[in-house]
């Protein structure tokens, strides 16, 4: 399969082939994401060497999985291994018998698999890094992996030999919709583009999900078919991503469930009296390790002094799968769904957060995107002197102005009302009210098929930014 996208990852590739040292790149990213893929498809012909990370393999199984690979690779074999050290010292004898002066590219896949809690599995790699790889100036040595936070702890804070030994670090990202649409595109799935934000929607920008969508297929019975059929293949895809993506997953899946339910998110101990649990290590873990992995996203609403941050689930296919799928065993389900006033409103969230994972888009349409930003949202109960008023997103500028957002999800342009413009008139006037900002207000609407023109659009309406600006 070609390779889709990815234009910033190649390029640093790109970088590390050319370079006149030796490289270790870091690859992270959520599990189905494509890191294996890219990897592969772009260094091709230059990988030496590659060995994968046994889900919950022991030192013996790891042994035995390594001769076999060294044997592919190198046509000779290592004979009794005694550890860790003895499987990188193996490497090191193969690769300097190779003949090739040119960049010889060495793949470790699913390291946190490889390594677990065995601590000589870190002290063998840095030593390889350390006393051989970075001697010379022909390896790069990827490393990648699906735990994002064993990643980070382990390879990018290590306090012993890895410390900052990673020349280049790559977080990769589900595809944007512009992405997505290149790579329907390539399998001749000839999609609108509201029907690609549909599906977008539903399971995000993550390429193993969207491999499944075939040719003359319409958006429903795509979900269905991947959903809510008895051999629906993502049915079971939920459980599977958290329980082999983190330890003791059933509190991940608790924080998750929790914060679907509550669309403008929660502070963290309001999301930790929910869970029932006293605040200790192992929940600050797993916010943390939950964000570093893109399922949540944690942001400073826009005012608060005491600098809480407020955490939302943001990952479409968790939204989604906890919405709609669940336990849920209706055969068509979607189809019964889809024109429901229940779907209406929750696509008006999904797009929401689908703007959320594309402000560089709505920044560039903005023409905002050389200026220095902010994203938050804001929100005010009230009082007796003005009323309270929720704002999903705003852009705060360092050319002293902010763009108020309105994100409105509708089939056909929106149609701006009076009643429909003073109640944005009275959002601006209490945020205005309650923040004392003395910046500029932009008021700026978000929707895929911009604004009917009548007398009320040019009334107070400063900027709109369509659909197709966020496949840019």
């Amino acid at each position: 399969m070609k390779l889709i996208g990815r234009v910033n990852e190649q390029e640093v590739f790109d970088l590390a082939i050319k370079s006149f040292k030796s490289e270790m790149i870091a690859v992270i990213g959520r599990r189905r994401v494509g890191k294996t893929f890219l990897i592969r498809k772009y260094f091709d012909k230059d990988i030496v060497f590659e060995f994968t990370g046994i889900y919950k393999g022991t030192l013996a199984e790891h042994k035995s999985r390594f001769t076999k690979a060294h044997m592919q690779y190198f046509k000779s074999n290592t004979g009794i291994l005694k550890n860790w050290f003895d499987i990188f010292d193996h490497i090191e004898k193969a690769v300097e018998k190779l003949k090739t002066k040119k960049k010889k590219v060495i793949f470790l896949d699913e390291l946190p698999w490889m390594g677990g809690s065995n601590s000589q599995f870190i002290k063998a790699l840095s030593s390889f890094w350390n006393t051989w790889a970075s001697k010379r100036e022909d390896i790069v040595l990827v490393v990648s992996g699906s735990s994002t936070s064993w990643m980070v702890k382990k390879i990018f804070d290590d306090k012993g030999g890895l410390h900052n030994r990673t020349t280049r670090r790559i977080q990769l990202n589900p595809f944007t919709l512009k992405e997505t649409a290149q790579f329907l595109k390539y399998k001749k799935c000839n999609f609108e583009k509201t029907a690609i934000a549909d599906i977008y929607m539903a399971m995000g920008g993550i390429p193993f999900y969207l491999e499944y969508i075939e040719p003359n297929e319409s958006v429903a019975q795509i979900i269905d078919k991947l959903f809510f059929k008895k051999t629906a293949s993502l049915k079971s895809e939920f459980a599977e991503l958290f329980n082999s993506q983190f330890e003791k997953a059933d509190l991940y899946i608790s924080i998750v469930t929790i914060l679907a339910k509550h669309h403008y998110g929660l502070k963290r101990n309001a999301l930790l009296k929910l869970i029932k649990l006293d605040s200790g290590g192992n929940f600050t873990k797993a916010l943390s390790d939950l964000e570093k992995s893109g399922f949540i996203t944690a942001y400073i609403p826009y005012g608060n002094i005491a600098k809480e941050k407020n955490y939302k689930l943001t990952d479409l296919f968790t939204l989604f799968y906890l919405k709609y799928v669940g336990s849920n065993n209706t055969i068509n389900q979607w189809k019964k769904i889809v024109n429901t006033n229940t779907w209406k409103i929750w696509s008006g969230f999904a797009f929401e957060n689908l703007c959320m994972n594309h402000i560089p888009q709505i920044e560039k349409a903005l023409k905002i995107d050389g200026i220095n930003t902010q994203v938050s949202s804001w929100s005010h109960k009230g009082n007796d002197a003005m009323h309270g008023a929720q704002i999903d997103l705003l852009i705060d500028r360092d050319d002293k102005v902010i763009n108020i957002c309105e994100l409105k999800y509708y089939d056909n342009k929106l149609v701006l009302t009076k009643d429909s413009v003073q109640k944005m008139r009275n959002k601006i006037a209490a945020f205005k009210y309650f923040t004392e900002t003395n910046k500029t207000i932009f008021p700026t609407i978000i929707c895929p098929y911009g604004v009917q023109q009548n007398k009320y659009s040019n009334e107070l309406v400063h900027s709109i930014v369509q659909l197709n600006d966020l496949f840019e």
